[in-house]
C-alpha cells in the first residue's frame, strides 16, 4: 500500500507542491547522491524546513536542480516544492544542470569560520555540527590508482575524469602522468 506524501513546512518559492517519485530526474545528471548525503539534508530540514525548491523544465519536463531534494522528499514521504521554469533550448537546460553541480565546486572553505559558525550553532542546540564529520572526505594514506586502459575499439570523443579537492597533490600528478600518455586530447584531469 502506497502512503500519500504529506506537507512539511516551505520557506521557498514553488509553483506547486508535488509528489516526488512523479518527477523524472535529468538523464544528463552527472551526480550521484548516496545515502549519507540524503539522510543529511533531511536532517537538515528538519533544524529549518524546506528552504530550496526543486525546479523543471517546462520543455522537457526533467529535473534540472533539485535531484537530491527530490530523494529526500521521498525520503521524508513529504510533498517537494516545485518551480517549472522555461529555458531557451536543450543546450541552455543542460548549461544550467551543469554549473548546478560544478560551481559549488569551486568553493573553498574558510576553517576558522566554520570551526566557530558551528560551535555556535551547537551552543543554540541546533544539531548539525554532526554533519561536518559525516561530510568530510575519506582520507586514505596510501590510494590505490587503477590501471586505466584505453581500447582502440572504443569510440570515444573524450574522457575527463574529475579529481575532487581532497585527493593528495601526489595521487594527481599519478593521474597526470596516465593522462599525458594520451596526447590526442582524449583524456584530460579537471581538479
Amino acid at each position: 500500500m502506497n502512503k500519500e506524501p504529506r506537507a512539511g513546512e516551505y520557506y521557498c518559492r514553488y509553483d506547486s507542491l508535488a509528489d516526488p517519485s512523479g518527477l523524472i530526474e535529468h538523464p544528463k545528471n552527472p551526480h550521484l547522491h548516496p545515502d549519507k548525503q540524503v539522510k543529511a539534508l533531511s536532517h537538515v530540514i528538519d533544524l529549518v524546513g524546506w528552504r530550496n525548491n526543486v525546479v523543471v523544465s517546462k520543455a522537457s519536463g526533467f529535473i534540472v536542480y533539485g535531484h537530491c531534494r527530490r530523494l529526500t522528499a521521498i525520503l521524508r514521504g513529504e510533498l517537494v516544492p516545485v518551480e517549472y521554469q522555461d529555458f531557451g533550448s536543450e543546450a541552455e537546460e543542460l548549461a544550467a544542470l551543469m554549473a548546478d553541480n560544478l560551481i559549488p565546486e569551486l568553493a573553498e572553505n574558510d576553517a576558522e569560520l566554520k570551526a566557530s559558525n558551528l560551535d555556535e550553532l551547537s551552543e543554540l542546540d541546533f544539531d548539525i555540527a554532526s554533519l561536518d564529520d559525516d561530510l568530510e572526505p575519506m582520507e586514505d594514506d596510501d590510494p590505490e590508482i587503477p590501471e586505466i586502459e584505453i581500447s582502440d575499439k572504443l569510440s570515444l570523443e573524450r574522457v575527463t575524469l574529475f579529481v575532487e579537492e581532497h585527493i593528495k597533490p601526489d595521487v594527481i600528478g599519478q593521474l597526470r602522468a596516465i593522462v599525458d600518455k594520451y596526447e590526442d586530447g582524449l583524456l584530460r584531469i579537471v581538479t
